[in-house]
């Protein structure tokens, strides 16, 4: 963390005059999430739901973000989550940007027979953009969760695509896999995003 922090200060003093020009960091992204927990080979939950993401440059590299949604299993079990965060966004070249990102979340699960359980994930995520071409822009990056209190870290490599279908909307799509990098017993986790994005 601390380490993250102190990479987004180094950035945010070199001098960065171009971003790359179709990328943008102001939007309103939602859609459908599909989430699939193991706990062993054979033991498997599916969880699916809505989400929503909002982001908001305040200058040229920098970014506020937010999100929150909303995932339940067949049997009644719902968790929701809300983040908050920040960016800091630079170019390698008119097409290609890397963004450094942390997020705030605090989720909350509701079972149906068990405790309830909340809790707090500090995280943060290294990713490449890159516009393919005018209408297809790709990431790649990794993610970092940090479980407060606990001993759990969950490491996700994730990919991603969208389609600009005009100026302002596009198609999302992303891809995670995020493994606890501590607790060998811990689940592993799945994820899949098929959105909608607004630019504004």
């Amino acid at each position: 963390m601390k380490f993250l922090i102190k990479t987004m200060l180094m950035i945010l003093i070199i001098p960065t005059s171009i971003n790359a020009k179709e990328i943008s960091y102001d939007f309103i992204d939602t859609g459908y999430y599909w989430q699939q927990s193991s706990f062993s080979t054979t033991t498997f939950e599916k969880w699916d739901g809505y989400y929503i993401t909002l982001n908001k440059s305040l200058n040229e590299n920098i970014y506020l973000l937010g999100g929150l949604g909303d995932v339940s299993k067949s049997n009644g079990d719902q968790v929701d989550y809300k983040g908050l965060g920040f960016g800091v966004h630079f170019p390698i070249n008119d097409k290609t940007d890397i963004a450094l990102e942390y997020e705030h979340l605090h989720y909350d699960f509701d079972y149906v027979s068990q405790t309830d359980v909340d809790g707090i994930y500090n995280i943060t995520y290294v990713k490449i953009l890159h516009q393919l071409s005018d209408d297809i822009e790709v990431t790649a990056g990794v993610g970092r969760a940090d479980l407060a209190g606990r001993k759990i870290l969950f490491i996700e490599p994730l990919v991603g695509a969208r389609y600009k279908i005009n100026d302002n909307f596009s198609l999302s799509f992303e891809i995670g896999n995020a493994k606890d990098s501590k607790v060998a017993t811990s689940v592993d986790v799945e994820e899949r995003r098929f959105g909608i994005r607004y630019n504004f």
